[in-house]
């Protein structure tokens, strides 16, 4: 089917789960939460478990929609109302399509046990730690590169440095020398120790909790959902364009709204292996590669251009057809590259302009990449033709 003759923007494509919620008498935006590697298989695998909470679908549909707009580099997965063996298969799934610089942002919101289990639907219990090894059957391949995981759950900070946190405690030696280290160290020590459990299949983790492990989460009904999800949609958007917001600012922002929103009834909780992953950069002022504007003229030929800000300086802009992960490593089929218009500037960007046009189909995948003078992908964005 082809697309109607129309003009047409195409947008090219951080973090949250819950359990046990109590009940208590915005909408997404352009956040750019990075993997370790943008141009990886990265994937967000968002889970809900509605049961009796009414909130949970509105964390579903607005969690969605935040990462599956806003450019992050993930594929959405999304299981709205899932029970356990639709987890189980789904992770396995996701752990098959991986490469070893993948990052899998897992979010839950649901139930949660006091004994930090997360209550799936129909309320069989399933552990974090399950969700992960899971994936690692399905990859097969050792250790991919990152798990983010964040749970909007009763009990849920059980994963974070808790029983259930088995993952992020790692073994350390009692001996006099190694505690002077440590503390000469800093926070620097937990870079010097191994990422994480070589039996688990990441080398990398952060887990965020909505509530310490002795503490309900609170739910506050379809329009909000739940009380620490709509916390830290809410800060993400007050960071957006601050291109020195880093993660640790962005999760304490959300634990001091929960706690205001809250009465203090709950308080998010955090572990991340390494460190230093807390003080990477949340945004970087906007999406790097944030636009293909596809113009429609006769026969619905198009003529494709791409926006990209001043200081990116690509040896050149190229257009493919298929997924980002094929079109960065030269695997899918180049449609044209893109020329700049220095002359031709929105809001600090550089508008690039296609040097042929496209017949544009209903359903394709298209992808632009930015490279470097030695042809490196240095960003991408991928869209998906969809007739309006």
């Amino acid at each position: 089917m082809k697309i109607s003759k129309k003009w047409i923007l195409i947008l090219g494509a951080v973090l949250a789960l819950a359990s046990c919620r109590k009940s208590a008498d915005s909408s997404g935006s352009r956040v750019k939460f990075r993997p370790f590697d943008p141009n990886a298989k990265n994937v967000a695998f968002i889970v809900g478990a509605p049961n009796d909470l009414s909130g949970v679908p509105k964390d579903i549909k607005e969690v969605s929609k935040l990462i599956s707009e806003s450019g992050l580099g993930y594929e959405v997965v999304t299981l709205p109302v899932a029970d356990v063996k639709m987890v189980m298969s789904k992770a396995r799934e996701i752990g098959a399509t991986l490469s070893p610089n993948s990052t899998v942002l897992f979010y839950f919101s649901g139930h949660g046990s006091e004994e930090g289990y997360l209550y799936a639907q129909g309320l069989g219990t399933f552990r974090l730690s399950s969700v992960a090894k899971e994936i690692g059957k399905g990859y097969g391949k050792g250790q991919f590169k990152r798990f983010v995981a964040i749970m909007d759950s009763c009990f849920s900070g059980q994963n974070v440095n808790g029983e259930e946190a088995m993952f992020l405690n790692q073994p350390r030696t009692d001996s006099a020398l190694a505690e002077l280290n440590a503390a000469m160290i800093g926070n620097a020590a937990s870079d010097m120790r191994p990422k994480s459990d070589p039996s688990l299949p990441f080398e990398q983790a952060l887990v965020v909790s909505a509530a310490q492990r002795n503490e309900t989460s609170l739910d506050a009904g379809p329009s909000i959902g739940g009380k620490f999800t709509f916390a830290w949609r809410k800060v993400m958007s007050q960071n957006l364009g601050r291109g020195n917001a880093t993660l640790a600012q962005v999760l304490e922002g959300t634990r001091d709204q929960t706690r205001r929103d809250t009465g203090n009834a709950h308080t998010p909780a955090w572990k991340a292996l390494p460190e230093s992953m807390l003080q990477e950069p949340l945004t970087d002022g906007g999406p790097a590669l944030n636009s293909i504007f596809i113009a429609l003229g006769d026969g619905d030929k198009a003529m494709v251009f791409a926006s990209l800000p001043n200081t990116l300086n690509p040896g050149f802009v190229e257009l493919c057809k298929g997924d980002k992960v094929a079109c960065s490593t030269g695997g899918a089929t180049k449609l044209m590259t893109f020329s700049g218009s220095p002359d031709l500037k929105i809001d600090g960007r550089i508008i690039y302009r296609g040097d042929a046009t496209y017949q544009v189909s209903n359903g394709d995948v298209l992808t632009a990449v930015a490279r470097d003078a030695s042809g490196a992908a240095v960003m991408t964005s991928t869209v998906k033709i969809v007739s309006k």
